[in-house]
């Protein structure tokens, strides 16, 4: 999924969070920045494979698939060990459980673009290749109406 996509998945998850009483406003701005600050890995992984840290070639090779851009955390063992991790620190932190809403709601929202999508279609802006799948834009239309909607009730 794209960076506005987990964002607006995220803060949906910290509006219903908030408004449901389970953390208060700053886990809730934490839950919706973490949701896509877990990308991180992919420029990160750019860097081990080529010795540099050029973002817009990260970005353009994650966008077009072109090479394995993630690290251990958007793998399979990765994911249960991140998991097992943030589920033994809920008992201690309330922290602990908003990075793992915004981890799993990650790796979710990734799962589901990965199983469907097979970029063929892209607007270039500013060297910048952008995918274009509909149903993540039917998504994210939904996900901004939602969350204007909670946000009405939550505040």
């Amino acid at each position: 999924m794209l960076p506005h996509t987990h964002f607006l998945f995220g803060l949906l998850l910290a509006i219903l969070g908030y408004w449901g009483g389970q953390f208060d406003k700053a886990s809730a701005i934490i839950l919706a920045i973490a949701s896509v600050a877990i990308d991180v890995d992919h420029p990160i992984a750019y860097f081990i494979h080529h010795g540099k840290l050029r973002l817009k070639n990260a970005w353009n090779n994650a966008a077009k698939q072109r090479e394995h851009e993630r690290t251990f955390i958007h793998t399979p063992v990765g994911i249960v060990i991140i998991s097992a991790i943030l589920l033994l620190l809920m008992r201690f932190d309330i922290i602990a459980y908003v990075l793992f809403l915004a981890y799993f709601s990650h790796m979710l929202l990734d799962y589901l673009y990965n199983k469907t999508y097979k970029p063929n279609k892209f607007v270039k802006i500013l060297n910048i290749e952008i995918p274009i799948f509909f149903p993540e834009i039917v998504l994210d239309m939904f996900l901004i109406a939602a969350n204007i909607i909670a946000f009405y009730f939550a505040f």
